[in-house]
């Protein structure tokens, strides 16, 4: 009950770029069509344009940090503010070893849909054309049309695979979330690193800091 007000706000940002997005995207279109002397509007066409650019970009980032704001807001029992210049602080101090590891797991996501879905496809069309149950005419569970069942097969391999890859993004997101928080409360205080580390994580996330952050002194 005590964070209902907090997904409320992050809820009510994304829904208010939205509007306004819905909003220049009418206007937009108005501008492209022609008036009644047969003109068009291009100064208002490309204004309306670039804000359309800025306003897609900025609701996709406010997307993006509303997934973190909610993993501090639960770790920390902050309000959404506070969340957020939390994120802030952390993406600053470990942004390298953020970036990397989340293009390395966008790679994996995309690897695993297209694995999930083309192996799902490839055991069903096998399964359907080796199998005498199925390809035998005087079986009463003959499939006639094997590429169409084969088709079918794919777009559900392709379904369930999105779904288990947004769960492992969600998962890896918050534990690299999770180890940045730790390691920045433990810098301020001057602390020992968390010995809790599994030996192979610690090793690949020190290696993709790199001991650089953008609050490093020049």
């Amino acid at each position: 009950m005590y964070h209902f007000g907090t997904l409320a706000f992050g809820s009510l940002l994304l829904a208010m770029f939205q509007m306004l997005y819905f909003i220049l995207s009418v206007i937009y279109k108005q501008t492209k069509s022609t008036s009644e002397d047969g003109t068009m509007n291009k100064v208002a066409g490309v204004a309306a344009g670039c804000c359309l650019c800025c306003l897609k970009c900025w609701e996709n980032i406010v997307r993006y940090m509303n997934k973190n704001v909610y993993t501090v807001v639960v770790m920390n029992s902050e309000h959404f503010c506070t969340g957020a210049h939390t994120v802030v602080k952390v993406f600053a101090e470990d942004f390298a070893a953020l970036g990397i590891l989340e293009g390395v797991t966008k790679v994996f996501q995309v690897g695993g849909v297209v694995t999930i879905t083309g192996v799902g496809s490839y055991l069903t069309w096998f399964v359907l054309r080796n199998v005498k149950a199925f390809n035998d005419s005087s079986s009463p569970h003959v499939v006639p049309q094997p590429e169409v069942v084969t088709v079918a097969a794919g777009a559900l391999c392709f379904s369930i695979s999105l779904v288990f890859m947004n769960i492992f993004d969600v998962i890896s997101d918050t534990i690299l979330l999770c180890w940045s928080l730790d390691r920045m409360y433990r810098k301020q205080n001057n602390m020992e690193t968390n010995p809790n580390v599994p030996s192979r994580l610690k090793a690949l996330l020190d290696k993709a800091v790199g001991g650089y952050s953008l609050l490093d002194p020049a």
